[in-house]
């Protein structure tokens, strides 16, 4: 007990300071708080594998064997989602995260700090933030973009760089997963399967969060594996700071660290006379801005107008529309592999079956995982269940079924390889896999539930005519001006632009703007409830479309008025 005191007395004090301190004084400390959290994270997650790996012989001899270990799994991977890239492309789908995560990278690269930019300016070549707010997502994602951008100079594209290593991460983790439990072939199959799931391929090839956070998911899990199995004070580390990093990229992800440290809990007895490195002592304050964060935001999504976004009322409405999106009939919009689900429920329950039939000491240690994972899996998907936009079906949020996905396609190949024993057999199996592979990424390709988003829509035709215009002399006016922010166009809100009705006419006389683009959302019900410049502007219509049935579309040239 005497060796835990120290890391009992930081997280007590880490508490305090998270939930202790005001809300002025967390608005000020955490744009910086929050990227040395992400960066101190990742730097105590390598620092401890580069111990982990030492402890086993000298440094290079390990990195040695652990190069020849894993060229095969990250190279397949790599292939993996290479191949959904090429048969998918990349894409920005998902605008209520990707626009706000890569403005939030966009700010962290032009000061280091992890603010949302939801008005700015392009003048001279530079782009100038003017509206900020607290982020509406964790700021690992935005983090790692920014440093991307640091290296190669931005570009939007960038993005993509992340998503893609996200999910070599996780597809790695996968097959190191059932590699330790001694069916390596499973890893390879499920890490076809994940990978070309419909709903997994559209996340690897989009610019948002869900492809990161799979990946660092799937790689706590790994590192839980391996201290359940073998505990000691390094893995745990592993797993914690994956954890951790998982929690500073999704907020439910969060999860992931009570189960850690439950499973350090169920071995304390292992782990008792045993002196645990101070690094751990850090480990509760990089949570702190994370807490700040969601103290401090106004909401979860931006757009949340009820009093309580979490209710039991949403319970099972939610779980209800999850089996249908999951489980849908034929055929479907819905981005899904019905074979693989299925399988993967069946091969859930071969894999309990066969974890109580097996010796008593490896079913305890079996079972304590699967119970740990389990309990993770359950409690997200009650946390889903229970938000009031938790249905599965709409287009911008079916992207939470990811680690679903991923699970069922886990399960399917284990049940795929369980039952092909001959030959013949395993031909077929081959075979059967190459067949949902290609379906899936087809599917994916075509993306159609997606581009059923009357907010996708309006986001391509939009940014279509936008990039016609220069950068330098040319401003955006829009409802939802974040939506344009990472392309680095001066974009404004109408409330902005009343305000600076005489700056931005003076601007237009001096000829400093060209071009002032107005995009209006009009209701086909009540047209004059349009929201409107002052009357010092004239509008000169350049496109009109529908999005609905119900609402219009309208971009024009604002002038002076003469």
């Amino acid at each position: 007990m005497r060796p835990l005191l120290p890391l009992i007395l930081s997280s007590l004090l880490a508490a305090l300071a998270a939930f202790g301190s005001g809300n002025e004084t967390a608005q000020a400390c955490f744009p910086l708080a929050a990227v040395g959290a992400a960066v101190i994270s990742l730097m105590a997650f390598f620092s401890a594998q580069i111990q982990d790996s030492a402890l086993g012989g000298g440094l290079a001899t390990r990195l040695k064997a652990g190069g020849r270990r894993w060229t095969l799994p990250v190279a397949w991977s790599t292939l993996l989602v290479t191949l959904s890239y090429l048969a998918v492309g990349g894409e920005v789908r998902v605008l209520t995260d990707e626009s706000t995560l890569l403005s939030t990278a966009l700010h962290i690269y032009l000061t280091g700090k992890a603010q949302l930019i939801n008005i700015g300016l392009y003048f001279n070549d530079q782009f100038l933030p003017v509206g900020l707010q607290t982020p509406l997502r964790p700021v690992l994602y935005p983090l790692l973009v920014a440093l991307v951008h640091m290296v190669t100079g931005y570009r939007l594209a960038n993005g993509f760089v992340i998503s893609f290593l996200g999910m070599v991460v996780g597809l790695t983790a996968v097959i190191g997963l059932t590699r330790t439990l001694g069916r390596s072939i499973v890893g390879y199959l499920a890490a076809a399967l994940i990978a070309t799931f419909p709903l997994v391929a559209l996340a690897t090839t989009s610019c948002g969060l869900e492809s990161l956070n799979l990946g660092l998911v799937l790689l706590t899990l790994y590192f839980l594996l391996h201290f359940v199995l073998t505990p000691s004070w390094q893995r745990f580390e592993a797993a914690l700071y994956a954890s951790i990093l998982a929690a500073q990229c999704r907020y439910e992800t969060a999860l992931l660290v009570p189960v850690v440290v439950s499973a350090a809990v169920m071995y304390r007895g292992t782990l008792r006379y045993v002196r645990p490195s101070y690094r751990l002592l850090v480990a509760p304050w990089l949570l702190v801005p994370s807490v700040w964060q969601r103290l401090i935001s106004s909401s979860i999504n931006g757009g949340d107008k009820v009093d309580a976004p979490f209710g039991l009322q949403y319970l099972w409405p939610n779980l209800r529309h999850a089996v249908e999106f999951f489980t849908p009939s034929w055929p479907s919009l819905y981005p899904i592999s019905s074979t693989v689900v299925v399988s993967g429920l069946v091969g859930i329950g071969l894999a309990i079956a066969r974890i109580e039939a097996g010796e008593h000491a490896v079913r305890c240690k079996y079972r304590r995982y699967f119970t740990l994972t389990g309990a993770y899996i359950c409690a997200t998907l009650v946390i889903h269940c229970l938000y009031y936009v938790g249905d599965l079906r709409e287009p911008q949020l079916m992207r939470i079924g990811v680690i679903y996905a991923a699970m069922f396609a886990l399960f399917a190949a284990y049940l795929l390889v369980m039952i092909a024993r001959r030959p013949v057999q395993q031909l077929l199996m081959v075979v059967l896999t190459t067949v949902i592979c290609s379906r899936g990424l087809a599917i994916a390709a075509v993306n159609a539930h997606g581009k059923t988003h009357a907010g996708y829509l309006e986001y391509k035709r939009n940014l279509a005519l936008i990039e016609s215009y220069p950068r330098d002399g040319t401003l955006v006016i829009d409802h939802h001006p974040v939506m344009y922010v990472p392309s680095r166009y001066g974009t404004v809100n109408f409330e902005y632009a009343n305000s600076a009705t005489a700056q931005i006419l003076s601007q237009l006389n001096a000829k400093i703007l060209q071009h002032v683009l107005v995009i209006q959302r009009i209701n086909n019900q009540e047209p004059s409830a349009v929201t409107r410049l002052t009357d010092a502007f004239q509008l000169t219509p350049l496109v009109e479309y529908r999005t609905t049935a119900d609402y219009t579309v309208r971009i024009s040239r604002a002038e002076p008025r003469h």
